[in-house]
């Protein structure tokens, strides 16, 4: 596949996903925006728009990480941002498989907590692709452009995570999630958009 032909897939994963979170909000209006999380509808009557919600990110940020792969020059730390970004997508496809656990329950299930797991290494991990791809970006000759642009997601995606790990069970963590879901899908389709504008000589096949 070409650097194009990813990008559509991981264009159609994120445009899909945002669908399925407006479809959310619609459907079960019930729950409080600033302090429900995203992971709880699964919870509800309309649980199988979670999980189609988490399938479809997972196949788009792993279909943007294989074009990086195709389209970027190789190198360790490209190697490394691409891989990183595959971790994420797997990470969104684990937790479209196991449910969560609801906030505060007394007792945490097995689902629940590989549920967690899977979330916690996926943000932790995001971060760290974002950052190896400014640099992996920033020593490409063709998507050395994005550079800057790259680092002011790296900036808003450290951020997001941060706030949203900080002010979890403090503040508005429905908000904050929200948000960075926002930032998150922006990113994606700026990197899906950009897939193989200009095809480099790295593992395209």
């Amino acid at each position: 596949m070409t650097g194009r032909l990813y990008g559509a897939v991981g264009m159609a994963g994120i445009g899909a996903s945002l669908l399925a979170l407006i479809a959310l909000h619609v459907l079960d209006p019930g729950r409080s925006v600033m302090d429900a999380t995203i992971s709880e509808y699964a919870l509800g009557d309309y649980g199988w728009l979670v999980s189609a919600n988490d399938l479809a990110v997972g196949t788009g940020i792993i279909a943007i990480a294989l074009g990086l792969r195709a389209t970027l020059a190789p190198g360790k730390r490209v190697a490394a941002s691409w891989v990183s970004l595959l971790i994420v997508g797997l990470g969104f496809l684990v937790g479209a498989v196991f449910e969560t656990d609801p906030r505060g329950a007394a007792e945490g299930t097995l689902s629940g907590a590989i549920h967690g797991t899977a979330a916690f290494v996926s943000v932790f991990t995001l971060i760290i692709a974002a950052w190896l791809l400014r640099g992996a970006f920033a020593r490409d000759d063709h998507y050395r452009p994005l550079a800057t642009v790259q680092l002011w997601f790296a900036i808003l995606i450290t951020l997001g995570v941060t706030a949203l790990l900080v002010l979890f069970e403090l503040g508005p963590a429905g908000l904050i999630q929200r948000l960075l879901v926002v930032v998150m899908a922006t990113w994606a389709l700026f990197l899906a958009v950009n897939l193989g504008q200009e095809e480099s000589s790295g593992y395209a096949s």
